[in-house]
C-alpha cells in the first residue's frame, strides 16, 4: 500500500466542478439555516430526522409533479452548466470525497409501487463543505476547548436556573414542540451527552434525567467545567456563577441550623410530605432500598419526636427537612450550586469529588481561633480516640482554649460509654498554658447539656472552665469569642 503523504496536495477542480460544488454548498447552508429558524419558532416536527436525511439534496426533475419542475439543486445551477455530462461532474466530485451521490426511489403519490422513478441525491461531505468555504473565502474560527454551541449552552443555563418547584415529568413526545422552552432537538443533544470520565472517574450518567426536567449531578459538574469558557464565548447569554458566594454559604448554614431546631416541630405539611416520599422509590430519602423497606414494614411514627427511637429514619427526616427549607429560601441558581457543592470540592482551585465524610472531623479555625469537632452518626471508640488525639495536638499547638463540639450530624444521642470517653479525653487534653479559661460550646448536643454536666463535673474542675449549649454554630462562635 502506498503511504499517505504527510501534506497531501490540495484538490484541483476545474471551473465546472467548482461551480457545482459551490451551488450544492449554498443550498446546503440555506436548508440548515431554515431548520434553525424552524426550531427557534417551535416548528420542530422533523427534529428526529438525521442529518444524513435532510442534507441529501435531490437533483433532477420531479416527474410526479405537474410540468416536471426542477429540484432546488438543479435550480441552483446556472442553466449553462446543465448538460448530459452532469452525472460525470457529480461523480468526479464524489471520487474526490467532496460529495456523496445516492440513487433514491421516488414514488408517485397514491400510486402502486410500479409508479416510481429513480432520482440521484447529493450530500456534501465535511471535506466538501470545508473546501467550499475556502473557495468562498469564508473564515470560521475553530471551536475553542469547552465552548458549546449557543443553543446548547443556553439550554444548560436554563436548566441551571430551573426552579426545583417546577421540576416535572418530561412531556415532550418526540414529534416536535419544546421542553422547558428548550427545542426538542437540543434536549435530545443534551440527553446524548455522556462524558466518559468526570473529575477523574469513569462515568455512566448523562447530563439530564431521561424522565424529569432537571440536571443530574454530572450535568451540574459539566456546567461548572464549561462555565468560564462559555461566558467568554457567549457574553449575550447571562449564566449564573456556579460558585457559592460567602453570603449564600452562610445563609445555607443558617437554614440548616434552623431545620435542626425544627426537627420535632416542623412547618405544617413537611412531615406528611416526607412520609409520602418514603413510599415512592424515585424520591431520594438517604435510605438504601432494604432500609426503606424495613422501616416501612415497621410503620412510620405519627409525630417527628417519636423518631428519636428510630435513628435511621431520623437521619432521613433531618436531611429532608434541611432541603425542604433550602428549596423554599434559595433562588433556583443557588439551589443548583448547593446541589453541586454537596458532591464536589475545590482543591488548589481545581474541582474534585467530595471525599467520604469522616465520622468525626477535627480542625483549627484560625479566623475564630477555635478548635472544632464535628460529629456524624455512629462514631466508633477508635475513631473517637483518634479525634481526641488530634484535638490535643491542635489545642496545644495553637494555645487554644476555645473548643466547639458540633453534634449537628448526629441523629441519635451518643451512647453513655462514648460520652464518658469523650469527656475523659477532653479532661486529658486540659487547658492550654496560654488560656485563662477553657470554653466548651456544645452545638445541638444529644443528650442535652444537663446530662453532660454530671460527667463534665467529675472530669473537669469547675474553676476556669465554662460550657454552654447552642442550637447553631453562629451563636456558639459568638459566645466563644468573648474575652477571657
Amino acid at each position: 500500500m502506498r503511504p499517505t503523504p504527510a501534506n497531501p496536495a490540495p484538490l484541483v477542480l476545474n471551473d465546472r466542478q467548482r461551480l457545482y460544488l459551490l451551488a450544492a454548498y449554498q443550498l446546503d447552508q440555506q436548508i440548515e439555516l431554515q431548520r434553525r429558524r424552524n426550531f427557534a419558532r417551535g416548528l420542530v416536527d422533523d427534529a428526529r430526522t438525521p442529518a444524513a436525511e435532510w442534507r441529501a439534496m435531490p437533483y433532477g426533475r420531479w416527474q410526479h409533479k405537474l410540468g416536471q419542475p426542477p429540484t432546488p439543486l438543479r435550480e441552483a445551477l446556472d442553466p449553462k452548466l446543465i448538460s448530459p455530462g452532469t452525472g460525470s461532474t457529480w461523480k468526479a466530485l464524489a471520487e474526490r470525497g467532496l460529495v456523496e451521490v445516492d440513487e433514491r426511489t421516488i414514488q408517485f403519490p397514491g400510486m402502486l409501487l410500479r409508479e416510481q422513478y429513480e432520482l440521484p441525491h447529493v450530500s456534501l461531505t465535511r471535506a466538501g463543505r470545508k473546501l467550499a468555504r475556502e473557495l468562498l473565502g469564508e473564515v470560521r474560527e475553530s471551536a475553542k476547548p469547552g465552548v458549546l454551541a449557543p443553543d446548547t449552552w443556553r439550554a444548560l443555563v436554563r436548566l441551571w436556573e430551573w426552579s426545583p418547584a417546577q421540576e416535572r415529568y418530561l412531556l415532550a413526545d418526540g414529534n416536535g414542540g419544546t421542553t422547558a422552552g428548550i427545542a426538542w432537538e437540543v434536549w435530545q443533544r443534551l440527553e446524548r451527552l455522556q462524558p466518559q470520565r468526570v473529575l477523574g472517574r469513569r462515568n455512566q450518567e448523562g447530563l439530564v434525567e431521561n424522565q424529569y426536567i432537571r440536571l443530574t449531578t454530572v450535568g451540574r459538574i459539566y456546567y461548572l467545567l464549561h462555565w468560564a469558557a462559555n461566558c467568554q464565548a457567549h457574553p449575550a447569554i447571562a449564566a449564573p456563577d456556579p460558585h457559592l458566594s460567602p453570603e449564600a454559604t452562610q445563609r445555607i448554614q443558617d437554614l440548616a441550623e434552623a431545620a435542626d431546631a425544627q426537627l420535632d416541630q416542623p412547618p405544617p405539611g413537611a412531615y406528611d410530605r416526607w412520609q409520602a416520599n418514603l413510599h415512592h422509590p424515585r424520591y431520594a430519602t438517604r435510605l438504601e432500598p432494604h432500609e426503606r423497606q424495613r422501616e416501612l414494614s415497621r410503620g412510620l411514627p405519627a409525630a417527628p419526636a417519636e423518631l428519636l427511637a428510630r435513628p435511621t429514619l431520623r437521619t432521613s427526616w433531618r436531611h429532608f427537612l434541611q432541603e425542604y427549607l433550602l428549596r423554599q429560601q434559595l433562588t433556583p441558581a443557588e439551589w443548583s450550586s448547593y446541589q453541586l457543592w454537596s458532591h464536589v470540592r475545590l482543591e488548589k482551585g481545581r474541582p474534585g469529588w467530595l471525599a467520604s465524610t469522616p465520622v468525626i472531623s477535627v480542625e483549627y479555625r484560625a479566623a475564630e481561633q477555635v478548635v472544632r469537632l464535628y460529629f456524624n452518626d455512629y462514631p466508633k471508640a477508635s475513631e473517637l480516640a483518634a479525634a481526641l488525639s488530634q484535638l490535643h495536638q491542635l489545642a496545644h499547638q495553637h494555645d487554644c482554649g476555645r473548643w466547639l463540639l458540633s453534634f449537628r450530624g448526629v441523629s441519635q444521642p451518643l451512647r453513655p460509654p462514648l460520652r464518658q470517653r469523650l469527656v475523659a479525653g477532653l479532661a486529658r487534653t486540659g487547658r492550654p498554658a496560654g488560656a485563662i479559661t477553657l470554653r466548651l460550646a456544645l452545638v445541638a448536643a444529644q443528650p442535652p447539656l444537663d446530662e453532660w454536666k454530671a460527667d463534665l463535673a467529675q472530669q473537669l474542675p469547675a474553676e476556669g472552665v465554662a460550657w454552654a449549649e447552642f442550637a447553631g454554630e453562629t451563636t456558639a462562635y459568638a459566645w466563644l469569642a468573648l474575652l477571657d
